[in-house]
Order: C-alpha cells, then sequence, then structure tokens
C-alpha cells in the first residue's frame, strides 16, 4: 500500500530568475514516487498550462506578460495521493 505522496523539484525556472519578454520559457520539474506518476500539473499564477502523464514533465510558453509569475506543480501518484510543490517565483522583464 503506497501511502506517500510524490516528490516533487522545480527545475526550471529557478527562484528569482529574470527571463526575458518574447522569448519562450521552459518550465521543467521532476516529479518521483516509488508506485508511478498518474498525472503532473504545472501551474502559472494558479492556472493549469499543461498536464502530463509521464516524463519529462516540462512544457514551453512563448508568450508570457511582463511582471512577476509563480510557477507551481501538483502530482498525483498511481495510488492517488497528491502533493503541490512550493511555489517559484520569476520575473519577465521587458
Amino acid at each position: 500500500m503506497d501511502n506517500l505522496a510524490p516528490q516533487i523539484e522545480i527545475l526550471t525556472p529557478v527562484e528569482g530568475e529574470a527571463l526575458k519578454l518574447g522569448e519562450a520559457v521552459i518550465f521543467e520539474a521532476r516529479v518521483t514516487d516509488e508506485v508511478g506518476i498518474a498525472v503532473v500539473e504545472l501551474l502559472i499564477d494558479g492556472k493549469v498550462v499543461a498536464r502530463q502523464e509521464r516524463a519529462p514533465f516540462s512544457t514551453r510558453i512563448e508568450r508570457l506578460t511582463a511582471g512577476e509569475h509563480r510557477l507551481s506543480v501538483r502530482a498525483t501518484d498511481l495510488a492517488g495521493n497528491g502533493a503541490e510543490s512550493e511555489p517559484v517565483q520569476f520575473t519577465i522583464t521587458p
């Protein structure tokens, strides 16, 4: 029986990173679990921008507005255990 939630590590962007407006941004997370991952959602500012069922857990976003944003990741394992990462704050600069 699996009672442990998935482990989540946001790889990119890093906390406080400044990214340039108009350039594509790669968002990537490492998600692990002893039993297996059912689904991973990447959220920007609380909105799901990608939903994936297998690694690599990443997405490319081409149009983000200038300003501060927050990336978080939610994961559910095959046993139904869920976890959410601490958010990473990053900035899109003009």
